[in-house]
C-alpha cells in the first residue's frame, strides 16, 4: 500500500502562484513542477495528507529551483519533482542547464527523499528506444 501511495503521488499536483512562499515549519510532502504537475490537482485527491504544492504552469527548471530555494523552510519528509519539458520545448533552456537545476533542486531538501520525473530525451526528432531487458530490470 505505501508504494501504491507514493506510484499515486508521483502523478498528481495542483496550481499554487508562481513566486508563493509557504511560511511553514513542518515536514510536508513537497510537488515542484510544471503543468503536468499542477494539473494534477493533488491536495483535492488527498486531502488527508500534508501537501505543499509549489508547481506552476509553463515553469522551466530554473524557475522550479527558484521555487524550492524560496520554501526550504520546509523540510519535507518526501519531494515529487517533475521538470524538463518546458525546457527542452520553449526554448527557455538546455539539457545540459536543465541536468543542473535538477542537481541543485536534489540540494535545497537534504533529508527528503524524492521521486523524480522527467521527460525522456529526445535527439533528431526521435523518442529513445528503450531495450526490454532495461525496462524488466
Amino acid at each position: 500500500m505505501k508504494y501504491l501511495i507514493i506510484a499515486c503521488l508521483a502523478l498528481c499536483g495542483c496550481t499554487q502562484h508562481d513566486t508563493e512562499y509557504v511560511p511553514v515549519q513542518y515536514h510536508p510532502i513537497v510537488f515542484l513542477g510544471d503543468s503536468i504537475t499542477a494539473r494534477s490537482h493533488v491536495s483535492e485527491l488527498w486531502p488527508m495528507m500534508d501537501i505543499v504544492d509549489l508547481s506552476f504552469s509553463s515553469l522551466p527548471s530554473a524557475r522550479i529551483l527558484a521555487r524550492a530555494e524560496a520554501n526550504r523552510n520546509l523540510k519535507p519528509r518526501l519531494v515529487v519533482l517533475q521538470c524538463g519539458y518546458n525546457d527542452a520545448d520553449s526554448g527557455r533552456g538546455s539539457v545540459e542547464g536543465a541536468c543542473r537545476n535538477i542537481d541543485a533542486i536534489l540540494e535545497v531538501y537534504p533529508s527528503a527523499v524524492y521521486i523524480v520525473q522527467t521527460m525522456a530525451p529526445i535527439e533528431d526528432g526521435k523518442a529513445p528506444t528503450v531495450s526490454r531487458e532495461v525496462v524488466d530490470g
